[in-house]
């Protein structure tokens, strides 16, 4: 992923719902769930950290988000998300 911003809030639309887009799964105690802003429809990941029970959010790019949309299923689909988010 190209410079992704990370942050602990929702930070593009205030007052925006999150619209879950799709489960990518879990490597390295890291959940990934990528959700869609209500009001601008930007895509973002939340990466939910099971050991310290905390997140942060990190916007997704055009390419990106195709990636994560045709994540492969198994250790291949955890590796491109090792690889994306620096793990």
């Amino acid at each position: 992923m190209s410079d992704p911003v990370k942050t602990r809030e929702w930070c593009c639309c205030a007052g925006s719902d999150q619209a879950f887009v799709a489960d990518c799964g879990h490597t390295q105690g890291v959940e990934f769930t990528l959700l869609r802003c209500g009001i601008c429809g930007r895509h973002w990941m939340s990466l939910w950290f099971v050991a310290t029970s905390s997140g942060i959010y990190s916007s997704v790019d055009d390419k990106a988000l195709t990636q994560l949309l045709n994540l492969p299923e198994g250790r291949k689909g955890r590796r491109l998300l090792e690889t994306m988010y620096d793990l």
